[in-house]
């Protein structure tokens, strides 16, 4: 999850500076930004402001509404929404065996879940990028032969290989189940 960009980054407004500290940020040359963090703030128009005290996402269901509320044209977004839904679909998977879920528990129908992995494959096809997150999805999807071509075709950079070999591997066996990729696990 960590490796993931986040579209459309949360604003929210600087801890308040009373006199003091703002005059010790001045003289040390406001090493941790927070004078240039408040500058920023107060430049932002008003409605952006109030944007950014919306509740955020926190559940699978806040994800799907925000996906049916999306204009045509953010794919960048909706990359960012489906991947979330995807990772929540796995925790509920996973549920049990890796402790608690990221996301608020949510009572997904596996066809509903099938559909995302599928529209979200058809929004990273074209990304070389996202080699080892195609075959896995591909895997999942019981696609096996295209999950291995993808995952072969993974460069050696000493991360992203090891990741593609385990995934290749579990498709091979002709398992679509979610499983831990941790380094543990190779």
């Amino acid at each position: 999850m960590e490796d993931a960009n986040n579209p459309m980054p949360a604003l929210q407004e600087p801890y308040t500076i009373g006199i003091v500290a703002r005059l010790w940020h001045r003289l040390t040359g406001d090493r941790k930004g927070r004078l240039r963090d408040e500058r920023i703030w107060i430049a932002l128009p008003r409605k952006i402001k109030d944007a950014c005290r919306i509740v955020p996402l926190h559940s699978a269901e806040d994800f799907l509404e925000a996906l049916a509320a999306l204009a045509c044209n953010t794919d960048e977004r909706e990359i960012y929404l489906r991947r979330r839904l995807w990772w929540a679909w796995n925790d509920k998977q996973r549920l049990g065996k890796n402790g608690p879920l990221v996301l608020t528990p949510y009572n997904m129908l596996a066809e509903e879940a099938l559909f995302n992995m599928r529209r979200l494959l058809q929004l990273v096809e074209c990304a070389p990028s996202q080699q080892v997150e195609r075959g896995e999805l591909l895997r999942q999807l019981g696609r096996f032969d295209e999950a291995v071509a993808i995952l072969k075709a993974v460069p050696a950079d000493g991360h992203n290989e090891i990741r593609a070999l385990k995934i290749e591997k579990l498709a091979r066996s002709g398992d679509t189940q979610v499983q831990e990729l941790s380094p543990q696990t190779w």
